[in-house]
This record gives C-alpha cells, structure tokens and sequence, in this order.
C-alpha cells in the first residue's frame, strides 16, 4: 500500500508539472493581443503607387515566427488580391521571408519586411497577425484580427466579410487579435517565464 501511494503522488507530481506548462503554453493563442494605437503617420508614410486612384488600402502585418501569421500568409497566397480594382493591399513582414515575400509579390502585393524593433518603434505595433482596412484619405475603418477564434487549419478567415462591410462607409467591429506578441515588454508580460518567446 505505501509503495502504491508513493506510485499516485509521483504520478500526480508528474502529471501535473507536465499539464501546466502545457495549459500555459496553448493559452498563448487562446488570449486576444491587446489593441495597439497604430501610428498612422508611419502607415501613410509606407512606399505606395501615388497614381494610384483605388479608393481603399489593407495592411497585412505578419511574422515568420507566427504559426497564426503563417497560416494566414498562406491563405493571401491563395486568395490573391481581394479587389484588384479598388484595394490596394500591403503585407508588413516582421522579420525575413524571403519566399513569403517573392510568392505574394508575384500576387501583387506589395510587400515589405521590418524587423521586430521597427515594428515596435515605428508603427507602434505590439502583437501580429494584424490587418487593418481604410481609405485613401488616411481614415481607417477596421484594425484587429482575421477570425472571431483561434486560427487553425478550419478558420474562416473574415477579412472579405470585413471588406464587404465597410463599403458601407462605416467601420466594422474588430476581431480579437489572436497571436503572437513581438514587443519584448508584451513578451515578458504574455509569458514571464520564457516558455515560449525565449526558445523563438
């Protein structure tokens, strides 16, 4: 009986000092990023066709150290441009992607990479994936997440329904923005223990 009881508490030990991190660990993507006040001088200042007469602009704001970026990196690969007539659309990668960059190019976005302190310092931008929609005037009219859940294989990414909204001419409501902290301060606060950012 001793031995039996010595057997539970070591499995009990065992079982939990293996289910918290791992709780920890998968709540990183289950938690909305907190909402940034974006610098729009910086989203204007961004390298654009000044001929251009399309009414509306979308940002993409990715990273390659994202699984949720990367899915949806995938996903614009595969859509192409969402209005071609009317949208402009750019992609910020965080980072380096040289392939990410040469295939949605070739789509015809434009296509940009930053590093992790740019995002920070020039955009005021914390946490990514991000999109954002608004009109050539500099007024925006949607900034948050691409789904109302965690992304995955299954998401229905939202951004053509968001798109389809604001010709309305009013903003839409965001989606959490679920993702991946790049900010070392959000970081540290996401994750004080270093269990996911430090091994990145």
């Amino acid at each position: 009986m001793k031995l039996s009881g010595i057997k539970i508490f070591v499995f009990l030990i065992w079982f939990v000092g293996l289910s918290v991190p791992l709780s920890f660990l998968h709540s990183f993507h289950s938690m909305s990023l907190p909402k940034d006040d974006v610098n729009l001088k910086a989203i204007e200042a961004v390298p654009r066709d000044l001929m251009s007469t399309k009414k509306w602009e979308a940002f993409h704001f990715l990273t390659p150290k994202c699984l949720c970026s990367n899915s949806i990196g995938s996903y614009l690969y595969k859509r192409g441009l969402l209005d071609p007539e009317n949208l402009e659309e750019f992609v910020i990668i965080v980072g380096n992607n040289a392939e990410l960059k040469e295939k949605l190019s070739e789509k015809g976005f434009h296509v940009r990479e930053i590093s992790e302190q740019s995002l920070k310092s020039e955009f005021n931008i914390t946490g990514v994936p991000l999109l954002m929609f608004k009109d050539s005037k500099g007024s925006v009219y949607y900034q948050g997440g691409y789904a109302s859940s965690n992304i995955n294989k299954g998401t229905a990414f939202q951004d053509k329904k968001l798109y389809a909204a604001i010709q309305t001419g009013l903003a839409a409501d965001a989606l959490p923005k679920i993702g991946c902290a790049v900010s070392k301060e959000l970081q540290k606060k996401l994750d004080p223990f270093g269990l996911k950012y430090d091994s990145l």
